[in-house]
């Protein structure tokens, strides 16, 4: 239910081919930081809405629509996440080909 009705003020806010934005990048921004549900769905929450202000901040400030600001400010969540994820991982099998 709760799915739907994010769906629907997604159509309304930021159109029909971006409502799936706000939805989808932040849960996939916090797999790459967290395993379990719990904190899953905590950095999840924390991702959308910092991507919400930082959208609706740069949106004001550069006089663009604030749907695209938006969706831009989640892919940079999730861009930042997935690059900061892929070094960790290339660290970690760095470090275990090392020689003790």
């Amino acid at each position: 239910m709760l799915v739907v009705l994010d769906l629907v003020a997604g159509f309304q806010a930021f159109g029909t081919l971006l409502a799936g934005v706000p939805l989808l990048l932040p849960a996939a921004a916090a797999r790459c930081w967290a395993q379990r549900i719990g904190p899953l769905v905590g950095l999840s929450i924390g991702f959308g809405m910092a991507a919400g202000y930082a959208g609706l901040l740069a949106s004001y400030h550069l006089n663009v629509p604030s749907g695209p600001a938006i969706a831009c400010a989640a892919a940079l969540v999730y861009a930042v996440s997935a690059l900061a994820s892929a070094s960790r991982m290339l660290v970690t099998a760095l470090n275990a080909t090392k020689p003790t």
